[in-house]
């Protein structure tokens, strides 16, 4: 195949550099998310190398007697927001030399559906001119038509050679999306589009754009729905705190999920369109304890919470402490029923739990409750044994009186002081305690 170079361009840097970690660095981050710059996609999924699937795509994609049917080839399947795109489309890429990667266009399904991607064969390679300058270039067939290059040279490249500038090789890619099946969620993103979207955006009252917000919460209703049921927890009643206008409220119900929306003011939408889901206009305020809105409750949302989105976490551990779902059976019984083998090998680390909690005592408090076997002897009680039957540990509060074991606390207290308060020398408001701090403080 002859080759043709459309664009290039040199990176340059302060400081010198390895070519190659670079190059790999930007083709893992092009072929896992190109999502980012190509619009169409959603992501990306790698296929397995051992899968029939592979070998179809890979067959398709490499004549018996081309060249390159000797190399190793990656598989990625390209996953299309819209369904009128290929469903069963794939790019197979590959090392031609140490300073090359081709690229190959897969389209397995009916050639009448538009291919999401760069729909011919493309290679990016890279010359490392000196320590610190690189130069990157696209090259297609000689059969591509310039204009079918429109793409590549105003997106595509201009995007790349400002990754190659600011990359770090030693960062690792993380996926967006990676919590999900995102073949699954696509396909019923796609549904509740259908389903909901389409009749909420030709009903819409708000002065704001709907395609954005519909389709926006479409996505994270879906989004919800997908997270709960690959982990098999779908809450019993969730709030969404700073609903708006309550639209993902609404989808979450649809799709049956109970749950309710708080708002400090109500939307027109609330009457004309949602008057069957429960959107509630109160000010909610974090600080107070107890919240009769918040009754039942076990999972939190907080799409648009502004001011109230750092009180998330705390109000979900008030009020949802242990994740708030049921334990399955199976996990109880495994927690409780413990092998002789098995509570052998907890006692020999660190010397059992306890052991770990009192050895830790700056943490820790440790709070045990004892039955006492006693004797009456001569009108008094003679303690004959202290049974263990039960305990709990806490988070050690030095603020506290008697903080400090009260045995030899002088001495100790003495010695505490010719440390440095770590508080004082590296927080930023300084020590909250100075009056009752064992520790040595700076005199000012």
């Amino acid at each position: 195949m002859l080759w043709q170079t459309i664009c290039e361009d040199t990176a340059t840097y302060e400081f010198p550099v390895c070519g190659r970690d670079y190059f790999d660095k930007l083709v893992l981050i092009w072929k896992s998310q190109c999502q980012s710059v190509n619009r169409r996609l959603f992501g990306t999924v790698k296929v397995d190398d051992h899968s029939e699937e592979y070998l179809k795509v890979v067959h398709k994609a490499i004549e018996p007697a081309d060249p390159y049917a000797v190399k190793r080839f990656e598989v990625r399947k390209l996953v299309a927001k819209d369904i009128t795109f290929s469903q069963l489309s794939y790019e197979v890429s590959f090392t031609e030399d140490d300073s090359c990667v081709v690229f190959v266009p897969v389209q397995l399904d009916c050639k009448s559906k538009k291919f999401p991607h760069i729909p011919f064969s493309y290679k990016l390679s890279f010359v490392q001119l000196s320590d610190c300058r690189m130069h990157l270039s696209v090259s297609v067939p000689t059969t591509v038509l310039n204009c079918e290059c429109e793409w590549i040279l105003s997106n595509m490249f201009p995007t790349m050679i400002k990754w190659l500038k600011f990359i770090d090789p030693r960062k690792v890619v993380r996926n967006s999306n990676s919590l999900l099946d995102i073949e699954k969620y696509i396909v019923h993103y796609n549904m509740m589009k259908e389903k909901y979207g389409r009749q909420l955006v030709k009903n819409w009252t708000e002065k704001t754009d709907p395609k954005k917000f519909v389709y926006e919460d479409c996505g994270i209703a879906t989004y919800l729905l997908e997270f709960w049921r690959i982990r098999e927890c779908t809450p019993r009643k969730f709030v969404d705190m700073g609903c708006g206008n309550g639209l993902l409220v609404h989808l979450l119900n649809k799709e049956g999920v109970n749950g309710i929306g708080i708002d400090i003011r109500s939307r027109k939408i609330w009457a004309n369109q949602l008057n069957d889901t429960t959107l509630i206009e109160a000010v909610f305020d974090p600080a107070q304890k107890e919240n009769p809105l918040l009754d039942g409750i076990d999972y939190l949302i907080g799409n648009h919470t502004d001011e109230l989105t750092p009180w998330i976490p705390l109000v979900a551990a008030r009020y949802v402490p242990v994740w708030g779902l049921l334990l399955k059976k199976i996990g109880l019984a495994f927690l409780v029923q413990k092998g002789e083998e098995e509570k052998q090998f907890m006692k020999r680390q660190c010397g059992g739990l306890q052991t770990f909690l009192r050895n830790q005592h700056q943490i820790f408090k440790v709070k045990t409750f004892y039955v006492q076997c006693s004797l009456p002897v001569s009108g008094s009680c003679r303690i004959l044994r202290k049974v263990v039957v039960g305990g709990k540990a806490c988070i050690r509060d030095w603020r506290e009186e008697g903080a400090l074991k009260s045995k030899k606390s002088k001495a100790a207290s003495s010695r505490n002081r010719a440390a440095l308060c770590w508080m004082e020398e590296n927080h930023p408001d300084g020590c909250p305690m100075k009056d009752k701090c064992y520790f040595k403080h700076k005199k000012l």
